[in-house]
């Protein structure tokens, strides 16, 4: 799980400029074929067009190019990303697969893993969770990150991660909802990115990303 985690860390890093179309993407692993369903309100990247090539490749620099399936991002934040009314697109979600294409029944075994490498986390609004969080936050360096786990599923678990950065001179702060799915007996691994403004953050982007990961799911016969 290191060289994942690491590799987590990176993408958080991608602070995007993305593009174009709200359809499902679609993938083959191991030979089978996937569908790849955006978030409602996202658009999906196509290497098509030049500037979602730039950042695909970028993204797939730091994950592996052929470990990056699809990509989406924020509809709304792209449309004036484009049109030069802003200068990031600070929402967007990826699918990625695991080089060596594990098999779903390691499912529990990743799962497992994550659970134990970071702090357990409630998912819910509990006065506490918002309070650890916040001040989880506050001790954070630059470029440092909080990791914790989140729960899971019988088709999925999902694990946070809270980093620190520094965008234009001024701190931000970013999370991380990662996702494994057992889909068509293939291992995925599902990122939701957005920007850190409270505590409530973190469990509005579980949420949601919960529902994605419902749509995966529901797409593929699962």
């Amino acid at each position: 799980m290191g060289i994942r985690a690491a590799k987590v860390l990176a993408i958080a890093c991608v602070c995007a400029l993305m593009g174009a179309r709200a359809e499902a993407g679609q993938a083959t692993v191991g030979g089978v074929s996937i569908s790849l369903p955006a978030p409602a309100g996202f658009c999906e990247l196509e290497r098509s067009n030049r500037s979602d090539k730039i950042i695909l490749d970028l993204t797939g620099k730091t994950i592996g190019e052929k470990d990056l399936l699809a990509m989406s991002a924020d509809c709304r934040q792209l449309a004036d990303w484009r049109a030069h009314r802003r200068k990031y697109v600070d929402d967007f979600t990826s699918y990625a697969v695991a080089r060596s294409h594990p098999a779903a029944d390691q499912l529990k075994n990743v799962c497992a893993a994550m659970r134990t490498s970071g702090a357990r986390l409630v998912a819910s609004n509990e006065a506490k969770t918002k309070a650890d969080l916040e001040a989880a936050f506050g001790k954070l360096k630059f470029n440092d990150s909080f990791m914790g786990f989140l729960g899971d599923g019988p088709n999925a678990c999902y694990a946070a991660q809270l980093q620190k950065m520094e965008r234009d001179g001024a701190p931000i702060g970013q999370i991380v909802i990662t996702a494994v799915v057992a889909v068509k007996a293939k291992l995925l691994f599902a990122y939701h990115i957005t920007p850190y403004v409270n505590a409530g953050t973190m469990q509005n982007a579980f949420v949601r990303h919960k529902a994605t990961i419902a749509a995966l799911l529901a797409a593929n016969g699962g």
